[in-house]
C-alpha cells in the first residue's frame, strides 16, 4: 500500500551493485507519512526491538519485542495539526512495517494503516481516504550517486489541508 519511489535494475552487474550498497548501509530512505494526532516534536528518534510472526494465512505481522531485530527510525514533522500530522521518516534499518509500527508504537498510527493503526480514526477519514498515507519520498544510494525523489502526493496535501 506504500506508493513512491521504486529502485529497478536492468542489469545484473546494476542489481549487484544495489545489493552492495544496501548491505554496507550506505542507502538513505525517506518516507512521509500522515499520522493520527499532533505529532510531538520532541519523539524524533524511535528505537525498539521488533519480531515477525507469520500469520496462519501467510501474513506477516511485526510486534514491539525486546528481544527482537533492533529498529531505528528518525522522525521529523513537517506539518502539525490538531488531529492530523505529516511527518517525515528516515529508517536507519530496513525492518518489515518498521515505520507502521515505530508511528503506532509512538501513539500516532498511520491514517488509512488497517493491520496497526486505529480502525476508528479511519473508519471517520473514510471518505477522505482510500489507501494507507504512506509515501517512499527519496532514496539515496550514496557511493553510486543515484537518487530519485518524488513529490508529496496530491491526496497527502489534500488531507492536510481538509483538517486544517
Amino acid at each position: 500500500d506504500t506508493s513512491g519511489c521504486l529502485v529497478v535494475a536492468l542489469k545484473k552487474t546494476m542489481l549487484r551493485e544495489f545489493h552492495k550498497e544496501i548491505r554496507e548501509s550506505q542507502v538513505e530512505k525517506n518516507y512521509l507519512a500522515v499520522v493520527k494526532g499532533k505529532w510531538p516534536k520532541e519523539i524524533t528518534k524511535v528505537e525498539v526491538g521488533l519480531s515477525k510472526d507469520r500469520l496462519k494465512s501467510g501474513e506477516r505481522e511485526v510486534q514491539i519485542d525486546p528481544r527482537g531485530k533492533n529498529s531505528i527510525s528518525h522522525f521529523e514533522v513537517v506539518t502539525a495539526k490538531k488531529t492530523l500530522s505529516l511527518v517525515k521518516c528516515r529508517i536507519i534499518t530496513g525492518r518489515t512495517h518498521q515505520i507502521r509500527v515505530h508511528a503506532t508504537h509512538s501513539g500516532h498510527p498511520i491514517v488509512g494503516d488497517i493491520k496497526y493503526g486505529d480502525k476508528n480514526f479511519n473508519k471517520a477519514l473514510k471518505s477522505d481516504i482510500n489507501r494507507m498515507m504512506l509515501h517512499a519520498h527519496e532514496i539515496k544510494f550514496k557511493n553510486m550517486k543515484i537518487e530519485a525523489t518524488t513529490k508529496v502526493p496530491d491526496d497527502f496535501v489534500k488531507l492536510m489541508k481538509k483538517h486544517d
